[in-house]
């Protein structure tokens, strides 16, 4: 009797408690409920807070609203349920539109059912709609961040299954697939149809108009008047990642520690793989996406790069790479690792089938770590790049990592080093620490090849390219290193430390000699060895190499390294959307402010004092001489 009596005050108390709180939101306002179809979704705003529920499983919102009384602007963003789609407004009314095409996740496929507006409030005109202001996530991830970032074989978010059946849905003819639903960078804060459709179709027009007629010979305009039409045409709008990102770079606490709580409780959303694999509208895929289908200078149009990328996971993370070191007049690779499932290599094929200089290896190799498929997936791309004649350097990447400098900042760099190959290279401590990957080969490497163990990161210029891949010097070198352990880390670096191969721009001497000949390709931060790499982790190690996160970016940003390794979107997303965004505007402010670069400190580098200049006129087995 007596747990009986426990037990109904108890029950009398809860419920006390929850009417007394009902009492308390009605009382404070700012309070919306509404039903749609068994979803019921609550908002209310007590004090500063906005706190947002569904009754589906998997959809409560990432909102971050505790700026928002400081927004001017009345759109905050929207949130998409499993079938419907909802837009909050600041006075937090709500539109609510129900998914009528399994295939179709444009604003098209949305058929407005139903609008609920706080009691007392205005309704929105067009106008205020439409408004920009860059506070608006202020505080916030982004209510229109991805959806769940899971493979295709995933519980949720399943792709449909590739058949002839659906295959016209998604080829999605009519070319209403809208791209930038893809991506919160990409913020259309237009609740009008036929107005956002104005400005795709105005947006569409000035991008074909300015993008570049692909001749290199070519002199640019470059009066400020035109630099800022440019500017206007090609560059999207800015991303708030919810925290001071400039803070995060000079490794303020208490904004680290906000960004931390941020990641913490809302936790990241991806883009869905079968959105790539379902872009067809190339026009609006490079527009959405933000491409920059111009060259921004005449030395970068005068320089161009190759880069080989080398992937085998997370389709969204390898194209935000691919997007932010894009440029028309420079070539790219990518090696899809054949372990890779068959709708993720779907999406590259309709990535790459939008950008006419990116290409896809024309094998795939199961990369695996520490075997020579690692060091065949470079060369694939090395020889897939070859074909083309314009590119002055070629650059290695993985999926994982993302640059630390401009393209221009990186062609400048690279022209000031005049030929010199960019590659690490150590003799002593291979000696004394990984000599034993060698000697299991049985026999010496052939044609006096002194064996140097180096990075696999290299910039490297297109003779050297050449003879990596022809010279049967180089042919006969990499048979030998089949029978070595990791030969990716001994391939690029012998050829650049034996002079007598006669590769212009390798380096003569020994690399120990000469302290001014840092790595300049990578910020990356080992968990041991070599005391220039072991530079703390604020992330977390995985294979003792760091994963960098929010607390990494001040030592990788002031790093003289051109590219940093690594990220993980599924750890400290925010650490990879900060840097993203400041490279960014970082690319934008050099071009509009023609910004020149000062390249005096790589130009004393003994890259360049110690490189091996080859005269044209002279072959690589004949008189060879230093510059």
């Amino acid at each position: 009797m007596k747990g009986y009596k426990t037990i109904r005050a108890v029950f009398y108390g809860v419920t006390g408690l929850f009417f007394v709180y009902n009492v308390i939101i009605s009382i404070q306002g700012n309070n919306l409920e509404t039903s749609f179809r068994t979803r019921t979704v609550w908002i209310n705003s007590p004090m500063k807070n906005l706190t947002r529920k569904a009754q589906v499983p998997g959809s409560i919102s990432r909102l971050l609203a505790d700026n928002l009384y400081h927004s001017k602007n009345s759109y905050l963003g929207s949130e998409r349920f499993n079938d419907s789609t909802v837009h909050i407004y600041k006075n937090l009314s709500l539109a609510i539109y129900d998914k009528t095409s399994t295939f179709n996740d444009s604003i098209e496929s949305y058929k407005k059912i139903n609008k609920t507006v706080q009691a007392g409030a205005n309704s929105l005109s067009d106008t205020a709609a439409s408004e920009t202001d860059p506070d608006i996530h202020a505080g916030t991830r982004s209510f229109s961040r991805h959806l769940s970032s899971g493979k295709a074989d995933d519980v949720t978010n399943k792709a449909p299954e590739m058949t002839q059946e659906n295959e016209k849905d998604i080829e999605d003819v009519d070319n209403k697939f809208d791209i930038t639903d893809l991506d919160d960078h990409i913020h259309f804060n237009i609740q009008n149809e036929e107005k956002k459709q104005d400005v795709h179709v105005k947006q569409k027009s000035a991008r074909e108009l300015y993008k570049w007629n692909g001749q290199y010979d070519t002199k640019l305009a470059y009066n400020p008047e035109y630099r800022k039409t440019i500017y206007d045409t090609f560059k999207r709008p800015d991303m708030n990642a919810g925290v001071d990102c400039y803070k995060l770079l000079e490794n303020d606490v208490s904004e680290i520690a906000k960004a931390k709580q941020i990641m913490n409780h809302f936790p990241r959303r991806g883009i869905d793989v079968d959105k790539y694999a379902r872009t067809y509208d190339c026009v609006n895929f490079r527009g959405g996406r933000g491409y920059i289908e111009h060259p921004l200078s005449q030395m970068e149009l005068d320089f161009p790069l190759a880069f080989g990328i080398t992937a085998y996971r997370d389709v969204e993370q390898v194209e935000r790479l691919l997007r932010s070191i894009y440029r028309p007049h420079n070539f790219y690779c990518l090696h899809l690792d054949s372990k890779m499932k068959q709708l993720e290599r779907r999406a590259f094929e309709r990535i790459v089938a939008c950008l006419d200089n990116v290409f896809i290896a024309d094998k795939s190799l199961n990369v695996t770590w520490g075997e020579f498929s690692v060091l065949e997936a470079e060369l694939l791309c090395m020889e897939k790049l070859m074909k083309h004649k314009k590119w002055k350097y070629y650059i290695n990447l993985t999926g994982q990592e993302f640059p630390l400098k401009t393209n221009r900042e990186i062609v400048a760099i690279l022209n000031a080093l005049d030929g010199a190959n960019v590659v690490d290279g150590t003799w002593i401590r291979a000696t004394i620490r990984y000599f034993y990957r060698w000697t299991i080969a049985g026999k010496p490497p052939p044609h006096k090849i002194r064996p140097i163990k180096g990075s696999i990161h290299v910039a490297v210029n297109r003779h050297f390219v050449q003879f990596a891949l022809y010279n049967q010097i180089a042919l006969d070198f990499l048979e030998w290193l089949k029978k070595t352990q990791i030969p990716d880390e001994t391939f690029f670096a012998s050829l650049n430390h034996n002079p007598h191969l006669g590769i212009n721009g390798s380096f003569l001497g020994d690399a120990e000699e000469y302290p001014l000949k840092p790595s300049l390709m990578r910020y990356k931060n080992w968990e041991y060895g070599h005391s220039v790499y072991v530079r703390g982790c604020a992330g977390k190690y995985v294979r003792n190499v760091c994963v960098l996160g929010v607390g990494d970016l001040n030592r990788a940003y002031n790093d003289i390294g051109l590219f940093a390794n690594k990220f993980n979107l599924d750890y400290e997303f925010l650490a990879l959307d900060c840097l993203e965004e400041i490279m960014y505007k970082k690319t934008w402010d050099q071009y509009v402010d023609d910004i020149q670069i000062d390249t005096n400190y790589y130009k004393r580098l003994d890259y360049v004092k110690k490189k091996l200049f080859v005269p044209p006129t002279v072959t690589s087995n004949e008189t060879i001489s230093k510059r």
